[in-house]
């Protein structure tokens, strides 16, 4: 991975796969989210994943390299809302990892994309052979923080300026994240989340270096809540066709 591309009139930037340093940058995000979601007209490959939407058949891929890239951001997100995601933020890095070497390994096509490596590991008997360490199960957990995001940034959207997050993020982490922790996660994690930011607050670190205005700020967290969504549906879609939902 590296080099950049083109898109929405701005160079997308791509982070150095081993490097998780630097602040989150939406933008960045935003960039990412929209190049992970891959849609095309269908071909003639009956492995591809394909949906139906108005009569018009097209392809739709979870590129693995943007997913990963989109999580570089996320891991920054979760170190940027402090300790007390610190232990999501750790966890969400060791698991990049991971697929990173996936994409460079030996059987780096395997994995360009989502449907590709849960084919693969499948057919292959992947997921039995190496239960602990297969990409599929890697890639479920952050599929589950991804949600949590996406839940999160929705219901801060509704709060009044000077509102605080706190409550929003419990109330989500138990939706979402708290289902797959033990018990001593969970309780330390419901606790630490009381020294969240106010919505105000946290649109600031948002802006970041690039000082976007609230309006701007506001228009791009939908933006990532749109796109995080489908691609979040997508993968649950294709996880629970491959009854694969409840990999441990």
């Amino acid at each position: 991975m590296g080099g950049s591309s083109k898109k929405s009139g701005h160079e997308v930037e791509y982070e150095n796969q081993h490097d998780f340093s630097g602040h989150f940058d939406v933008m960045k995000l935003n960039d990412h989210l929209r190049l992970c979601l891959s849609l095309s007209q269908t071909t003639t490959n009956e492995n591809e994943d394909v949906v139906d939407s108005d009569n018009n058949q097209k392809q739709i891929k979870i590129l693995m390299d943007e997913y990963i890239q989109i999580f570089h951001q996320l891991y920054k997100f979760f170190c940027m809302l402090g300790t007390v995601f610190g232990f999501v933020g750790s966890d969400v890095k060791v698991k990049v990892e991971i697929l990173q070497n996936y994409r460079t390994g030996p059987n780096k096509e395997k994995y360009e994309s989502v449907s590709g490596m849960l084919e693969y590991e499948k057919e292959t008997g992947y997921l039995k052979a190496n239960k602990a360490g297969n990409a599929s199960r890697t890639f479920l957990r952050l599929h589950r923080a991804l949600l949590f995001v996406s839940q999160f940034l929705k219901k801060t959207l509704l709060l009044a300026n000077e509102e605080g997050t706190a409550i929003i993020a419990r109330d989500t982490y138990t939706e979402t994240l708290a289902k797959y922790h033990p018990w001593l996660i969970r309780q330390g994690a419901m606790m630490a989340m009381y020294t969240l930011p106010t919505k105000n607050e946290l649109f600031k670190q948002v802006a970041g270096v690039r000082h976007f205005e609230e309006a701007e700020v506001t228009e791009m967290l939908n933006e990532a809540i749109r796109i995080t969504q489908e691609i979040y549906d997508h993968c649950q879609l294709l996880y629970a066709e491959n009854d694969l939902l409840n990999l441990v």
